[in-house]
């Protein structure tokens, strides 16, 4: 015969099957913002242009402005610039780069750290008229917190890997100030050597040069 405390105990378990509900609900909105995630990841992936040891290069969007105006927008970092940018010419200079990949199939890609994906710079490839030819030109500039741990350089030489066996390109320039000895050394540890200096849009420019094999 069951007793009243049994009883009890069939009235509950509804109770306590119903408490269960919310952490049903809870797993199915895990469920999504893991797929959430996974859609985010695989969006990321299909972005990547290339990587390399440390690092990842993945197309600019306007979402990386604030990213971007922490280099362009930094006196320090572009002393040797015509000019800082603002918010509205950063956001110019972004759409003219996704331009250029619609045109060439190539531009400045953003630099993120493979571990935490951190944005810490620019790299890219570039069409450059240069005293009237077309030449394909490896840029870089980076956030200065990040400055001498050889990240431009990887970060060029992925770039110039990608013009050899992606684009078929062998000859690959950097144009840089006299005054930018920083640069200069990412040019010469990669193999470029100086051939020419010119003045370039108002200013003396080092041309640097590799044919690669």
């Amino acid at each position: 015969v069951m007793g009243l405390a049994q009883l009890r105990g069939v009235v509950t378990e509804p109770i306590r099957k119903e408490k269960l509900l919310p952490t049903s609900c809870q797993a199915k909105k895990n469920l999504v913002l893991t797929l959430q995630t996974f859609k985010q990841r695989t969006c990321f992936m299909d972005d990547v242009i290339l990587e390399t040891e440390r690092l990842l290069l993945r197309r600019i969007t306007h979402d990386d402005l604030d990213d971007l105006l922490q280099i362009w927008g930094d006196p320090e970092t572009m002393r040797l610039f015509p000019k800082t940018l603002n918010r509205q010419e950063m956001s110019e200079w972004i759409e003219r780069n996704l331009k250029r990949y619609e045109e060439f199939g190539h531009g400045i890609w953003a630099v993120l750290l493979k571990e935490g994906q951190q944005f810490v710079g620019d790299c890219g490839l570039v069409m450059q008229d240069v005293e009237g030819v077309q030449e394909l030109e490896v840029g870089y500039h980076f956030n200065k917190t990040f400055w001498g741990r050889g990240l431009a350089a990887e970060a060029a030489r992925g770039c110039m890997e990608y013009a050899r066996t992606k684009l078929n390109r062998r000859r690959i320039i950097s144009m840089i100030r006299p005054e930018n000895l920083a640069s200069r050394r990412v040019a010469e540890r990669n193999g470029l050597k100086i051939e020419k200096e010119i003045f370039w849009r108002g200013y003396r420019h080092c041309i640097y040069s590799i044919e690669q094999g």
